[in-house]
């Protein structure tokens, strides 16, 4: 996901400059009849807009649920940069000083993600400022580009230029992400515990944790707060020393340590089956 929004960032500028020319086209002209393409633009407006309101709303939410309103806000931005091109419009300086900032922004965070996951801080310093140098440096080249005669025939190339650096810097710190964010290597340790697969649980975990392991493992996934408390014998994985919290929980069953994985704060264990016996240990 991370990799997802530093690709989508950049272009946020100029997807809200045509989501806003069609509403105000739209509004211009409700009296009359739309024109085909306006209304397929209102059709893409709806479909961008519709989507992220709903599960903004939502409290029960994820990152990804957004992900189909993509496509309607690239159309949406596709159209907005070919009416351009094709009227040999440029645009104004407001808008390409955002865009510029916008794109060039990510290659700070994703240069220093090691140092935003791990010690939760930007290292400010000569590194730090070495880093906005050449951030400040991409986006003046953007803008200077966009304001000349190409304008935004070159809007792709000085976009991409950006995205791809930092995306380049991003994959570089992939095992520290991969190790703090994806329930992947969590999966792979729970899956060498023993020879049968067991049932598994989750206590107090994120949403993120649980449907990661849902898809990693391929199983569904009990959580301990929703009362889905397997009867037969099962894992559950908790956060650090829950093993009295897990033991309440069912009580009368013995609970045994397995494990932990330190880089998310998260331990595993062993539930007996009910009527096994009570023992914790």
């Amino acid at each position: 996901m991370p990799v997802v929004l530093l690709a989508l960032i950049p272009w946020t500028v100029f997807v809200v400059a045509s989501l806003w020319e069609s509403v105000r086209v739209w509004w211009i002209e409700r009296q009359e009849m739309l024109t085909s393409e306006d209304a397929l633009n209102v059709f893409l407006v709806i479909w961008l807009v519709v989507p992220v309101v709903f599960f903004s709303l939502s409290r029960s939410k994820l990152p990804g649920y957004i992900v189909p309103a993509l496509p309607a806000g690239t159309l949406l931005l596709a159209e907005y940069v070919r009416r351009r091109v094709t009227d040999g419009e440029r645009p104004g300086i407001f808008l390409i000083v955002l865009h510029a900032i916008a794109a060039a922004a990510p290659i700070v965070p994703a240069v220093m993600i090691q140092y935003i996951i791990l010690q939760h801080r930007f290292p400010w310093g000569k590194v730090g400022a070495m880093r906005f140098a050449i951030a400040a440096g991409l986006a003046i080249g953007i803008a200077v580009t966009l304001r000349t005669r190409l304008g935004l025939g070159a809007l792709r190339f000085v976009t991409l230029v950006p995205v791809l650096l930092a995306v380049w810097a991003l994959l570089g710190g992939a095992p520290v992400l991969d190790s703090i964010l994806s329930a992947r290597p969590l999966a792979n340790e729970i899956s060498h515990l023993g020879n049968k697969p067991l049932p598994l649980a989750v206590s107090a975990v994120s949403r993120e944790t649980e449907y990661g392991l849902a898809f990693y493992r391929n199983q569904i996934i009990d959580r301990y707060e929703l009362g889905q408390i397997p009867a037969g014998e099962h894992l559950v994985v908790a956060p650090e020393g829950s093993q009295t919290a897990i033991a309440r929980q069912v009580a009368g069953r013995r609970v045994s340590y397995l494990g932990s994985f330190a880089p998310q704060g998260l331990n595993y264990y062993w539930v007996a089956a009910v009527g096994m016996g009570e023992m914790s240990h």
